[in-house]
């Protein structure tokens, strides 16, 4: 039996469950488990594979510190080696939506596939780059359960590349 795929999983403080906008300004920081969406997406993938980290960081903070967000993820992904990257899903949220599109391009430049999920009319589409998978989602977060059950077989398609 093949070894579980490995998984970085990049959220917002929001969707990490750490506070709304008071927390907009949270420092970048990883987790060594899986937090918030990326528990279920843990859960989904089953014995398939592993989310081995969470990155989070607050929105504001990674629009003002993108440099130093960006360097920390660049050697989180080196230090973890995942399969696949997972950024979001950011639905119609532009702020986040930037941050993951610019996380998933970090992860391409350490040669780790990424993906992310992004409602059509989220800003973060014109940023993208031509070898960012994005699976389309609906506007609103509560479509998490079915988002992420629709990012399964891209996470694993792009894990066995």
């Amino acid at each position: 039996m093949p070894s579980p795929i490995r998984v970085v999983h990049y959220l917002n403080q929001v969707y990490a469950g750490i506070g709304r906008e008071e927390k907009a300004d949270l420092p970048i920081e990883v987790r060594d488990r899986p937090i918030g969406p990326a528990r279920l997406l843990n859960f989904l993938l089953g014995d398939q594979g592993d989310v081995v980290a969470t990155i989070i960081c607050g929105d504001v903070y990674f629009a003002r510190q993108q440099s130093e967000s960006l360097a920390l993820v660049d050697s989180q992904l080196r230090e973890y080696m995942p399969d696949v990257m997972v950024a979001g899903p950011a639905f119609d949220l532009g702020p986040y939506g930037l941050a993951c599109v610019s996380v998933c391009l970090a992860a391409l430049k350490v040669g780790v596939p990424p993906v992310t999920a992004l409602a059509a009319d989220n800003p973060a589409h014109a940023e993208r780059g031509p070898d960012l998978t994005i699976v389309p989602t609906g506007p609103a977060p509560g479509d998490m359960m079915e988002t992420i059950s629709l990012l399964i077989p891209t996470v694993l398609s792009l894990a066995n590349r």
